[in-house]
């Protein structure tokens, strides 16, 4: 947004294209954490891992086996572009490995208007319920 405000770019998508896509002049490798350490970052810090917007986790469950085994709590299965066989597919998956169903607007705070995104965001009660549940265990083992 800079890149524009200060004239260099017409747009975010040619902010990246011209400067700090992969390869552009201004592109800085990013240093993330491997999936086990993002894991252990969350769990120490009182969260509950969760797995966001990958509707292929069915296709891979020794994948999905080794995240559990890490510590992932659960599976973002309401998502406001899946479809609702994604979505059963994905709850079904989700409570054969007893992990939790959780759902996401994916609001990052430039992409759409906050209201927008708690009306796009909606999870069963049952599930919300485990949640919520999870998170009191949770936040009581830290006390």
């Amino acid at each position: 947004r800079a890149l524009i405000m200060a004239g260099h770019a017409d747009s975010v998508d040619d902010a990246f294209a011209r400067w700090i896509d992969h390869g552009r002049p201004c592109y800085v490798p990013r240093e993330g954490l491997g999936p086990r350490d993002a894991i252990e970052a969350i769990r120490e810090a009182g969260g509950l891992p969760v797995l966001a917007h990958s509707p292929a986790a069915p296709d891979r469950p020794e994948v999905i086996a080794e995240l559990q085994g890490w510590g992932l709590a659960g599976l973002e299965v309401y998502y406001r572009t899946f479809l609702p066989e994604i979505v059963a597919r994905m709850a079904t998956f989700a409570a054969e490995r007893a992990l939790l169903a959780t759902g996401g607007s994916d609001y990052h705070g430039d992409t759409m208007d906050y209201a927008e995104a708690q009306a796009e965001t909606w999870i069963p009660g049952e599930a919300a319920e485990r949640l919520l549940e999870a998170i009191s265990r949770v936040h009581a083992e830290i006390r």
